[in-house]
C-alpha cells in the first residue's frame, strides 16, 4: 500500500489594500495532516502579472515560481514568504495570487485544500 497524507496549503498576504510602489508580503504555509510523512514536495505560487519580486525566506525560485519544500513530517508547518512590488499603472486593479501544491510522491487524502488564493486591491 502507499504511503499517504493530507497536505494543505494556506496563503496570505500582510497589506489586501496596497498602493503603486508598495512592497506586500505573501505568506504561504504548508500542513502535514498525516498520517505519513510527505515526500518531494513543491509549491507553484507564479507572481501574477501586476507584481515585481523583490525577495524571499527561502528556496523559492521566482522564474518558475516553485517553491522547493523538499520532505514535510506530519505534523510539520514549513511556511515561506515572498515579497513583491505593487507594479506603477495597477491603481483601481484587483490582482489574485493563487499558490498549489504542484508536487507530492504520495497519495493526497484530501486534495480540496491543495491550493489557495489571495487578492490585493490596488488604491
Amino acid at each position: 500500500m502507499q504511503a499517504s497524507a493530507d497536505l494543505s496549503l494556506s496563503l496570505s498576504v500582510d497589506n489586501a489594500a496596497p498602493l503603486e510602489g508598495d512592497t506586500v508580503t505573501y505568506t504561504l504555509t504548508l500542513t502535514n495532516n498525516g498520517p505519513n510523512d510527505a515526500l518531494g514536495v513543491q509549491v507553484t505560487d507564479v507572481l501574477p502579472i501586476g507584481m515585481t519580486f523583490t525577495g524571499t525566506s527561502g528556496s523559492y525560485d521566482p522564474g518558475s515560481g516553485i517553491w522547493d519544500v523538499g520532505n514535510v513530517s506530519v505534523g510539520a508547518t514549513p511556511t515561506l514568504t515572498i515579497s513583491a512590488q505593487v507594479e506603477v499603472g495597477t491603481t483601481g486593479q484587483t490582482i489574485p495570487n493563487t499558490a498549489s501544491i504542484s508536487a507530492f510522491g504520495q497519495v493526497d487524502l484530501n486534495s480540496s485544500n491543495d491550493s489557495a488564493s489571495v487578492d490585493i486591491t490596488v488604491q
